[in-house]
């Protein structure tokens, strides 16, 4: 384990997000899951989570919440891991696996894209080898 910072936007955006049945709007199958790539998809709901929900994917209601109260001053740690092959044939512009922490990350990702939040560098703890 070692702790570091994601010094740019561009680094912070590369992160892979998590696959699983909930997730379907954001991650379809086969395509690449960056937080770039999931936060750029939430336009499809007009960048609003709460379409999201309104949609029936009832899993986004909490980040209502999280994006309205949203303080980048209380981003706290990330943790990522290294990224499996899977996920590197998969994503192929990923740099890291988001292991704890993907709700605020999506929220920070949305917000950085619609330009909403400057970017400030994020605390990343890097789990090695990768945790399942």
């Amino acid at each position: 384990m070692s702790a570091a910072k994601l010094t740019t936007k561009e680094e912070f955006l590369q992160l892979v997000w998590q696959f699983i049945p909930d997730t379907r709007p954001l991650t379809p199958v086969g395509e690449p899951r960056t937080l770039f790539d999931c936060a750029n998809r939430v336009s499809t709901f007009g960048w609003e989570f709460q379409s999201l929900v309104q949609a029936g994917f009832e899993w986004f209601r909490p980040w209502v919440d999280i994006d309205k109260t949203f303080d980048d001053g209380k981003m706290g740690l990330v943790a990522i891991t290294p990224l499996n092959e899977a996920e590197r044939r998969e994503t192929p512009e990923g740099n890291y696996y988001i292991y704890d922490g993907v709700h605020k990350s999506i929220v920070l990702a949305k917000r950085l894209l619609r330009g909403e939040t400057e970017y400030e560098p994020v605390q990343v703890l890097l789990l090695t080898p990768r945790r399942s």
